[in-house]
């Protein structure tokens, strides 16, 4: 595959042969089991996740 940049000034720099491989990721919806495996990992989730009661003094 042939691949070009702009320069800083806006202009097209020459084309170069580029090689691009496949993403590693899936780009898909999360399972419910995969949303709670994250959440159970993710740390700030023991100080973000409680319910606060703004209304009480």
């Amino acid at each position: 595959m042939l691949a070009g940049n702009l320069s800083e000034k806006g202009i097209p720099t020459p084309l170069t042969r580029t090689m691009f491989s496949a993403p590693m990721s899936r780009v898909d919806i999360l399972t419910s089991k995969e949303i709670k495996q994250v959440l159970d990992t993710f740390r700030l989730m023991l100080k973000y996740n409680q319910d606060l009661d703004r209304d009480s003094t």
